[in-house]
């Protein structure tokens, strides 16, 4: 049974959901607003067959290691978990500005300070 995703949904008890951001393989991409602290942030929802034992192994493994890993070159992991057995989520800090993609797209090269 297909989980609906929809604005105004909540999430894990703490994220409602504001608005889709992208869809990107097996992912779903959401900005959602922490309920106690108004903080902005990115689901994950993950569709990967879950069912499959080992996908959720793998999620779960994945998850976890971006949990604890700590960078200010990479976005924070804040929090995952379930919504049902088949959709798993992780709630990751939400970066504004220019799409990476699209920067690339536009620019021939990018210079190392960039």
């Amino acid at each position: 049974m297909e989980v609906s995703l929809q604005a105004g949904r909540v999430v894990g008890e703490h994220w409602r959901l504001r608005g889709r951001l992208s869809v990107e393989g097996t992912s779903r991409y959401w900005e959602a607003e922490e309920l106690h602290t108004g903080e902005h942030v990115v689901i994950e929802f993950s569709s990967a067959d879950f069912a499959d034992r080992a996908a959720k192994l793998r999620f779960s493994r994945e998850t976890r290691l971006l949990t604890s890993f700590r960078s200010s070159y990479v976005v924070r992991t804040l929090h995952r978990g379930l919504v049902r057995d088949d959709l798993a989520f992780a709630v990751t800090e939400l970066l504004r500005g220019e799409d990476l993609s699209r920067l690339l797209a536009r620019e021939e090269a990018l210079q190392l300070a960039e």
